[in-house]
């Protein structure tokens, strides 16, 4: 019985070493996959600007997901025309996704606000009821949405692209 549980003891105690070094090297995957992202962010679409009115936004479905795409008539601009749609998914040891997009032109912004699948999330909610959208604006790396009684609620830049195809980048003309 005794060399029963000193194996037990040594095949949990491997199996729990297995884990924790699978966690430590997923952890380090996504720090690196993040870094990577915050710099091709940066690199792209660093230096666009823009704010104005919410025009519409649209609800698409595809994959089982629902994700937005946001018309905006643009007040300012730092930048009159801009188009990119890129959608390069990596290997699923890569960290290189680059999936993003952002249509500026005749004066409207076309942009993704990522998932909004759930209505009830308080994300989804002031997206979904943004009347006034600041982009970047001082270099500040953030979008902030404002409803029409001037609650503000920002987030990161990132621009996913996630589901949407690019003929989604239409919709706004």
């Amino acid at each position: 019985m005794n060399k029963e549980i000193k194996r037990f003891l040594i095949v949990f105690i491997c199996l729990i070493i297995t884990w924790l070094v699978c966690v430590i090297a997923g952890y380090k995957s996504m720090q690196k996959r993040s870094a990577f992202y915050d710099k091709y962010i940066e690199k792209m679409y660093g230096n666009i600007q823009f704010k104005g009115k919410v025009m519409q936004i649209h609800k698409i479905r595809r994959g089982g997901r629902t994700h937005g795409l946001i018309c905006i008539k643009l007040y300012y601009t730092n930048t009159d025309s801009f188009y990119m749609f890129y959608n390069k998914i990596g290997g699923p040891f890569s960290f290189e996704n680059k999936m993003t997009c952002l249509k500026i032109k005749d004066s409207i912004a076309t942009f993704p606000t990522g998932f909004i699948g759930n209505d009830d999330s308080k994300r989804t909610i002031v997206i979904l009821n943004a009347k006034y959208i600041e982009v970047n604006m001082n270099n500040n790396r953030q979008i902030i949405y404002i409803d029409s009684v001037g609650n503000k609620y920002s987030e990161h830049i990132n621009y996913t692209s996630s589901n949407l195809i690019e003929s989604d980048m239409t919709i706004c003309n």
